[in-house]
């Protein structure tokens, strides 16, 4: 049986927001400074949280847009990672 190769961007937490933008978040600081400097792009949409532990969040445009649920949902993910939660 052949193994499936990982995408590159399974090394983050990540997933598909309800209307298929991928949001992805950093598991730690390193990881966090790696997306935000090789992978986040013009028009893509950072999330962050003023909590403690909160991770980097980016949400990934699809022609230059984001919508506005994608970026809520990246919000919830970013504040339950938190030590807020």
């Amino acid at each position: 049986s052949q193994s499936r190769t990982p995408l590159w961007f399974e090394k983050f937490l990540w997933f598909l927001s309800s209307e298929g933008f991928l949001v992805l978040a950093a598991r730690d600081l390193p990881q966090g400074q790696l997306l935000v400097r090789r992978f986040l792009r013009p028009a893509d949409v950072y999330v962050h949280a003023d909590q403690p532990g909160a991770p980097v969040c980016v949400v990934r445009a699809r022609r230059g847009v984001v919508s506005p649920l994608a970026v809520q949902e990246a919000g919830a993910l970013v504040v339950c990672r938190s030590s807020a939660w």
